[in-house]
């Protein structure tokens, strides 16, 4: 048997009225995959946020020594000018 469009539901000729399993079956399976594609986009750009915070962090700790050493120099060229 084929099923005919009402009401923006699949119907099938012989179900009574009734909405079809296949269509239901369809759009619970499809909530199931946008739930998932949304979770693992929320995760994405977590992780994302993640890792730009962390390279962040390690690129000041690299400029903080750079600058420690480079005062450190600049106190022992002071010391040895006196």
């Amino acid at each position: 048997m084929g099923y005919i469009w009402k009401r923006n539901n699949l119907l099938s000729p012989d179900s009574g009225g009734k909405t079809c399993p296949i269509l239901k079956q369809t759009l619970w399976r499809g909530g199931h995959y946008a739930l998932l594609i949304a979770q693992n986009s929320l995760h994405l750009l977590f992780a994302m946020n993640t890792l730009s915070a962390v390279r962040a962090l390690v690129s000041g700790e690299g400029l903080w020594s750079k600058a420690q050493k480079n005062a450190l120099l600049e106190i022992q060229n002071y010391a040895q000018d006196l």
